[in-house]
């Protein structure tokens, strides 16, 4: 029994952050399984990509594991016919939640739309008003989803106690000076506002305006992000954070319980909730 599994990308070119790749290993080594690391050559076209995964296959792996970082999903879904024919089963990161069109691999997915519920019900829970959610005109897939969950969580099971929930569209052109006209009418017209942010990104935005406005959080205004990027970790946001953790685990152990077999081929798919992280910007 060849116990090699290979997984994309390499922690090097990675953005996600060592959390999956060291859950995963604490699984899958004590079986008996090695990882070997390997880049996503997006930069190589099809014929670098076809060069790697006949390696990959004549090495005699028994799984590959695919973590994408955000840009490596279109040239994912654009050469995705390159592993109808491959050798053993193919696990996915779908880190979006977007539903993937590549039938021979098996997904572990965020649920965007479920944590946008998840914000929702926890702020109706806490009775809080004047809600805002920053996002942009044009949101992805995974933007819309929180978006679309927030209002659905904040509605709640009887229509007649919905929670208004007011949009912040931003174009990613805007001034310093229009920003802070924005976000001040926000904080100054509406006693304790509550900010959603569709992630870090849009968090730090407010929370750099608001604060060369004098207000700060939670005095002024409360926040919850989505996303917990490190990079953001400064702030202290509260955050509905991606369970990277939990995510290698669920591949670690879907290889170990032999759920790779070939019936199984494409056939799984789990989508796991984020967890809320708990920091100064909200107390629930």
């Amino acid at each position: 029994d060849h116990r090699d599994l290979h997984s994309f990308p390499t922690r090097r070119s990675s953005d996600l952050n060592e959390s999956p790749f060291t859950a995963f290993e604490q699984v899958v080594n004590p079986e008996g399984y090695s990882i070997t690391y390997r880049n996503i050559p997006t930069g190589g076209g099809r014929e670098k990509y076809k060069e790697l995964l006949e390696q990959i296959s004549a090495e005699g792996a028994s799984a590959l594991v695919i973590f994408p970082d955000a840009e490596d999903s279109m040239f994912l879904l654009e050469t995705g016919d390159m592993l109808l024919d491959f050798r053993m089963p193919v696990y996915m990161l779908n880190r979006s939640g977007e539903p993937m069109t590549l039938d021979m691999v098996s997904f572990v997915s965020t649920d965007p739309f479920g944590d946008g519920v998840i914000v929702g019900r926890l702020l109706k829970k806490n009775n809080c008003r004047n809600i805002f959610m920053l996002l942009p005109e044009n949101p992805m897939f995974w933007g819309r989803k929180r978006h679309e969950g927030l209002a659905m969580g904040l509605r709640g099971e009887n229509p007649a106690e919905k929670i208004d929930c007011r949009s912040v569209c931003l174009s990613g052109r805007e001034t310093g000076e229009e920003l802070k006209t924005r976000f001040g009418e926000i904080i100054r017209g509406y006693e304790k506002p509550v900010i959603i942010a569709v992630n870090n990104v849009y968090a730090a935005c407010f929370a750099d305006t608001a604060k060369a406005l004098g207000y700060n959080s939670p005095g002024d205004y409360s926040l919850i992000a989505f996303d917990d990027n490190p990079l953001y970790r400064s702030y202290n946001f509260t955050s509905m954070a991606i369970p990277f953790h939990e995510i290698g685990e669920v591949f670690g152990r879907l290889i170990c319980d032999k759920s790779w077999l070939s019936s199984y081929r494409g056939s799984v798919s789990i989508r796991l909730n984020s967890r809320l992280i708990v920091r100064d910007t909200f107390q629930p």
